[in-house]
């Protein structure tokens, strides 16, 4: 019988107009991991607890295989008393020197004109904590996964922006990685790349950059230039936006922005102006950001050129002729460091400040008529004059490369080498923006090879299948890659947001909006609390008040809502409630003292603290019924804004009191009785 392939069930529909951006870690920050104490009430005696970590990485581009890159050692920070409270801290351990060694940024090519990734730039990892007390494992710990990426900000903005720079600054901005100042100054011969990062929930397939120009005529001409398909997720791809990539030749100034396979713009607007005077000193220079990425940038300034030349010598036997052009000295080897001085000055504070990144950059680049020479900066001097507002830098910049041997050859043509390939080496099923696999197998690394016999290029080189680059192979459909063949995917979150909608106008009340996650809306390759993780953190970021404000109920008098299905049962009453205090949402309750035990939904209700509980339920769920009682207690936690707390039964107003502290406690002076429908409002 002919082999039938499986069916690949295929992911459930997300809606992507509610696409959120994916948080990224700073390796060029602190990155700092914090394993929890150990049993603080259990163990009493914590000189044999030993904490460990390990840091696991992909093994190497696009790869859903993680493999442990190292594992640190440490104990617990020393126990605390606060408050006459003892706090155990657990152990902390710093990952960011690590991930950064497995990080690198990416040279764009002399002359690209073409878009393309960054494959190193950024890369997920995960860490599992192990305990062990003396030498006998006692605990492990499976964190969410993360993604790292060769960036950093000042150690100023790291308090406020640390946590949200690459989510909710560049992401939800639309930002491309860089800090140069729009509308700034580019010349006809200059490269200049602005870099994006697809960190988005919503899936982009393609890159499409749009190019207005203004001629010299003042005309505005809009047009698509260049394009890339095959685009993935958590990668930063590199768009050459200088004159020449673009074909722009007679211009007074244009824009470029970006596209996705769709046609909406996924980035904002970045506008150059063209500078058409002739500098007779210019030297166009690359350098790396300190978001990893390059930027360009020309200067004006006579610069001036050294060469220090160094030789090492060693004596000869010339014979006993004792001839004039015989020498008892030879050189033996000959170097010489050739040194650039090189000044900026400007007095545009908007650039001043900008070129503070030239200064800490850790790569620089001198682009010449062929190539990109690597400069070190030796040394550099800043010099400011605010009453004048002149800034200056004078910078000593180091060839990378020694000089032994001189040449002055014109740029080589014609030649032709024995031509090259590249083949597959390793292959893995592709996942989409979401970690699931998408039906597709690809290529991860590839090799060279001679294409006129098939034979292996020595010495063996191996790079990864990166699209837009030479040799790159597509994905291929794989009946064992579908999306449900996934090793780990989401479960569905369904459950209220803690915002309560504001616009719905006269004589309604905002209510929550149901947020809905869809089994198997994530996936992952490492567990399924990492799938779970990633599907909660979506929720997290829809959980705002413009989601409420567009899918939150509206209610005309909610407190006098009927119950379905035969009504409320005998002997109980229904309760419902409503809030706008985010702090309340989470943190208030209804209970009943009376033995023979506490009922409702506050946290000391709960089964680890009474037993034998009847009409407990748990906290923050109110859409249900309770007993009837002799005593029913509100309690209040509020955030020091004054509020209105009223009690409905049955769409009546029975109670109110007005709440200016943190905890409240409200006795009901009205008791519920069978049938009854309760409604607590907090204004």
């Amino acid at each position: 019988m002919p082999t039938i392939p499986p069916v690949l069930l295929g992911p459930p529909e997300i809606d992507d107009s509610h696409s959120t951006s994916v948080k990224v870690d700073l390796a060029h920050n602190k990155i700092v991991v914090n394993v929890a104490a150990h049993d603080p009430v259990g163990v009493v005696d914590r000189t044999g607890l030993v904490y460990y970590l390990e840091l696991w990485v992909p093994e190497s581009y696009l790869s859903g295989t993680f493999v442990l890159l190292d594992t640190l050692e440490g104990r617990e920070v020393p126990k605390r008393v606060v408050g006459g409270t003892v706090v155990f801290l657990g152990a902390f351990f710093e990952i960011d020197s690590l991930l950064r060694g497995m990080l690198d940024s990416t040279v764009p090519s002399f002359g690209q004109a073409s878009i393309s990734v960054c494959p190193d730039l950024i890369r997920p990892y995960y860490c599992k904590a192990i305990v062990k007390n003396n030498e006998v494992t006692v605990s492990t710990e499976v964190f969410t996964s993360r993604y790292a990426m060769k960036s950093g900000i000042a150690e100023s903005d790291y308090e406020a922006y640390g946590g949200v720079f690459f989510d909710k600054y560049i992401g939800d901005g639309k930002r491309f990685l860089t800090y140069k100042p729009n509308r700034s100054k580019v010349k006809w011969n200059q490269p200049e790349y602005l870099y994006f990062l697809t960190n988005y929930t919503k899936q982009i397939t393609e890159l499409k950059l749009r190019v207005k120009v203004k001629d010299l005529e003042g005309k505005w001409l809009e047009k698509e230039s260049l394009q890339l398909s095959g685009v993935n997720s958590m990668q930063v791809y590199c768009v050459p936006v200088g004159m020449k990539a673009l074909g722009i030749s007679d211009a007074m100034e244009y824009s470029v922005w970006l596209l996705d396979q769709n046609d909406d713009v996924i980035s904002e607007v970045r506008t150059y102006v063209v500078e058409q005077r002739y500098k007779r000193y210019e030297k166009v220079f690359l350098f790396e950001n300190s978001l990893g990425v390059f930027d360009s940038f020309v200067s004006n300034q006579a610069s001036n050129v050294s060469k220090k030349v160094s030789k090492q010598m060693g004596s000869q036997f010339v014979g006993y002729d004792y001839a004039a052009s015989a020498s008892e000295t030879v050189v033996t080897e000959r170097m010489a460091a050739k040194e650039m001085v090189v000044s900026f000055d400007w007095s545009n504070g908007r650039v001043a400040n900008y070129l503070t990144d030239f200064l800490y950059s850790r790569r620089i680049f001198l682009q010449t008529d062929r190539s990109l020479l690597a400069m070190d900066c030796v040394s550099e001097v800043i010099a400011t004059r605010e009453k004048e507002n002149y800034r200056g830098i004078s910078m000593t910049l180091r060839y990378g490369q020694h000089e032994s041997n001189f040449s002055d050859l014109p740029v080589l043509t014609g030649i032709v080498a024995r031509e090259t390939g590249w083949r597959a080496v390793t292959s893995a099923c592709q996942l989409d923006q979401r970690g699931r696999r998408n039906g597709l197998t690809t290529v991860l690394m590839l090799e060279k090879y001679y294409l006129d016999d098939n034979s292996l290029y020595l010495p063996r080189t191996l790079k990864p299948n990166v699209v837009g680059e030479e040799g790159y192979l597509v994905p291929a459909v794989s009946s064992s890659c579908g999306f449900s063949s996934t090793p780990f995917l989401s479960a569905e979150i369904n459950r209220q947001g803690t915002y309560v909608r504001q616009n719905c106008g006269d004589a309604l009340v905002g209510g929550f909006a149901t947020i809905v996650i869809a089994a198997g809306a994530w996936g992952s390759t490492i567990s399924q609390a990492d799938a779970n993780a990633k599907a909660e953190a979506e929720w997290q970021g829809m959980n705002t008040q413009a989601y409420a404000n567009t899918n939150g109920t509206c209610s005309a008098f909610p407190w006098a809502y009927v119950i379905g299905g035969g009504g409320v049962p005998a002997g109980r009453f229904w309760v419902r409630y409503q809030t706008s205090s985010a702090s309340a949402t989470n943190n208030s309750g209804l209970y009943s003292d009376p033995s023979p035990n506490t009922a409702g939904n506050m946290w000391f209700c709960q089964p680890a603290y009474q037993a034998d509980q009847t009409d407990v339920v748990a906290p923050n769920v109110w859409d249900v019924s309770y007993g009837v009682r002799s005593v029913w207690t509100f309690f209040v936690y509020n955030n020091n804004v004054p509020r209105v707390w009223k009690y409905y039964i049955n769409g009546v107003l029975k109670q109110t009191v007005a709440i200016t502290g943190v905890n409240t406690s409200i006795n009901l002076v009205v008791l519920p009785v069978s049938g009854d429908r309760v409604f607590f409002l907090i204004e």
